[in-house]
């Protein structure tokens, strides 16, 4: 470990706070549409209470039910920034300091482990795939969860307890569903000491046999796995909650359950993924040959490389190889894991297994080349992106009238899952079908899931199935099931989304039209009793 240079943390928080502040405000949009849920919960938190986690809104999903949170201190994260009158400012700003703050951890982490090149590979990192890039500027709780799983790999390697307690803490408490990364990190570190211990011992290296294994740094890291699991309201619920959306939904997933899945949790095919991130994957590809071409010619640079060096090194090359495969075999949301770890181990490559000067001139020069590949082709397609996401008024003309000419607690039914958050966002007097993630729909009430399903993917529109095979006795008449089975007072559909079945509510008399927006895209219609 090296001393902090301070005034290059000062350098490198005032680039990464400009390379952020452009890359989310070079448009009025937002890129996803869950930031807008998380910072009006976050808003609801602070108007009413910090440990009120009950969540009515998402009427027919266990969300309602279990009543907490799995995102609670992420969402507490974004607070401060609910005092905005404009939220979408407020989204935006919040985003600029989690996107800051991640490269600036990065290049700390670059800076204590003596990494050359250190203002380079935070740069190289965001701009490496153009999906990461865009994940990277969402206002979510898994861009500060990033953020800590790198530093306690970092402290893992260095064996600090006290800040892996806390790192390991914030990770959990910031986001309960990335525990497994910090289970993951913890494994190989695991792994990694067993196997260098051996090697070592083998070859004779006596010093080996004087180490001590650093149990006290294990405990931290499970200590502080339970501590930010409990330091939430109902972490009984939210454990429950974490099941369903991991456990349950990867279950169902891999039945082939045709379920409504969010991309997110889909998984890309080798070549799609080539296409998606073929100059990251070209550069993390080489880095695994010449990796393993050093290890035969240089075996013994590398094996007698420092603890901490060692661990750096391979565990950034077995941790971003599992995560590669996570993303082509279970989902392509462990992308950003991948080109996270990816891009430390190329970094930590370069700097620990290159031993010649003008090696590293020329490699740099090379490293240059592709970064600026990467960075124009990323930057074009982020800047279609972002013009394609979010706008600051999207359902807001609807959600104002449904606010001014509905009663508390009405139910609206949402055509599709996604729509969720942006009704929410404007509208808290209402209540929704579900959003979020239609697992917590299905595992409700799967019926209830089936006869929603069928009409969201527009498969029927007159009537709907409780069932998946959609037979004859599960069938329902569409009015009757809105009516008896999900209590709705309205319906919100987008024609373009489903004509079909815009088209079945205009004819049917039992439903009347009462609010077209001014783009003629969003619909209302009322429900008659």
């Amino acid at each position: 470990m090296t001393k902090i240079n301070f005034r290059h943390i000062g350098i490198m928080v005032i680039l990464a706070f400009l390379m952020a502040g452009f890359l989310h405000f070079q448009s009025p949009n937002i890129p996803d549409r869950d930031s807008l849920y998380y910072i009006r919960d976050a808003w609801l938190l602070r108007t009413n209470s910090l440990f009120d986690t009950q969540f009515p809104w998402t009427y027919y999903s266990s969300i309602r039910l279990l009543g907490s949170d799995i995102w609670y201190g992420g969402i507490l994260l974004l607070i401060p920034f609910t005092y905005f009158s404009n939220l979408f400012l407020g989204v935006k700003l919040a985003g600029v300091i989690f996107t800051a703050s991640l490269l600036t951890g990065f290049f700390w982490i670059l800076e204590r482990h003596n990494i050359a090149l250190k203002f380079f590979w935070p740069f190289f990192m965001l701009f490496a795939v153009p999906n990461a890039l865009f994940q990277f500027l969402m206002t979510r709780p898994q861009t500060p969860s990033f953020l800590f799983s790198l530093i306690i790999f970092s402290l893992l390697a260095l064996g600090n307890w006290q800040y892996l307690f806390l790192a390991s803490a914030a990770l959990v408490f910031f986001h309960l569903n990335y525990f497994w990364i910090e289970i993951l990190i913890f494994g190989v570190f695991i792994v990694f000491y067993l196997i260098r211990y051996l090697i070592l011992s083998f070859s004779g290296n006596k010093d080996v046999l004087n180490e001590k294994f650093n149990w006290i740094s294990i405990l931290a890291v499970v200590a502080g796995v339970i501590a930010g699991w409990l330091l939430r309201p109902h972490p009984i619920s939210a454990a429950k909650l974490l099941y369903i959306q991991v456990i349950k939904l990867l279950v169902e997933k891999q039945s082939n359950l045709p379920l409504v899945f969010g991309t997110e949790w889909l998984p890309y095919d080798w070549r799609s993924l080539f296409e998606a991130s073929s100059l990251f994957f070209i550069a993390w590809t080489a880095a695994v040959i010449f990796f393993i071409w050093a290890l035969y010619k240089h075996h013994s640079l590398i094996l007698k490389l420092s603890f901490e060096k060692s661990f750096l090194l391979w565990g950034s090359f077995a941790i971003s190889s599992i995560f590669l495969l996570l993303t082509v075999f279970i989902a392509r949301k462990s992308l950003l894991s991948w080109v996270t770890f990816g891009s430390l181990f190329i970094a930590c490559l370069y700097s620990y297994a290159i031993p010649a000067k003008s090696y590293k001139q020329n490699l740099a020069a090379v490293l240059f080349v592709i970064f600026f590949g990467m960075f124009s082709y990323s930057s074009y397609r982020n800047g279609i992106n972002m013009f394609n996401s979010i706008p600051s008024d999207a359902y807001q003309e609807s959600s104002l009238w449904l606010q001014s000419n509905s009663q508390p607690g009405d139910i609206v039914f949402n055509t599709h899952w996604d729509n969720f958050s942006i009704l929410f966002f404007w509208n808290q007097k209402n209540y929704y079908i579900g959003g979020l993630d239609p697992i917590f729909q299905y595992v409700y009430d799967p019926e209830l899931y089936w006869k929603y399903h069928f009409i969201s993917k527009g498969i029927t529109d007159e009537f709907t199935c409780g069932d998946i095979n959609c037979s004859l006795e599960g069938r329902k008449e569409t009015y009757k099931t809105l009516v008896e089975d999900f209590n709705a007072k309205y319906v919100f559909v987008e024609k373009r989304r489903n004509p079909d079945f815009y088209n079945f509510l205009e004819r049917d008399p039992r439903f009347e039209k009462k609010f077209l927006s001014t783009d003629n895209r969003e619909t209302i219609f009322l429900v008659k009793r």
